[in-house]
């Protein structure tokens, strides 16, 4: 599958290349909507290390909340991959960027749900 993606990125870690690309602040952290790239789980986090950034952990349920509502508002409408995957350890959804258990209650109900035994990277945002 091939999701357009986010990047997050904290304020002090932007680099030149960075620059290159338009950042939103949103609370206290800077973050990159892709909108015309399309790409798979790898290689949307390949592009976000090579702008010292990562694909967005959500520290917090306003963090999530936050973030979704910037795309509600901007109407900005597609599906965007996480850092979420259980590709550690099946069925064990973690934040890669971190490590971090995803324990806060932001899926849909029944998700992730691994459909068809191949999903396993964990992403946001719907087709309106």
């Amino acid at each position: 599958m091939h999701f357009k993606f986010t990047l997050f990125l904290t304020v002090f870690g932007l680099t030149s290349l960075a620059n290159a690309v338009e950042f939103v602040q949103i609370g206290n952290k800077s973050y990159y909507f892709e909108t015309k790239e399309y790409r798979n789980w790898y290689d949307a986090a390949q592009s976000c290390h090579q702008i010292n950034a990562d694909l967005i952990s959500f520290e917090t349920y306003l963090e999530w909340h936050y973030i979704n509502f910037y795309l509600w508002t901007n109407n900005i409408d597609d599906i965007y991959w996480t850092s979420g995957t259980d590709l550690a350890e099946q069925g064990k959804h973690r934040w890669f960027e971190t490590g971090n258990p995803i324990d806060l209650e932001i899926w849909y109900p029944g998700e992730p749900n691994n459909m068809g035994g191949d999903e396993h990277c964990d992403e946001i945002g719907s087709k309106r």
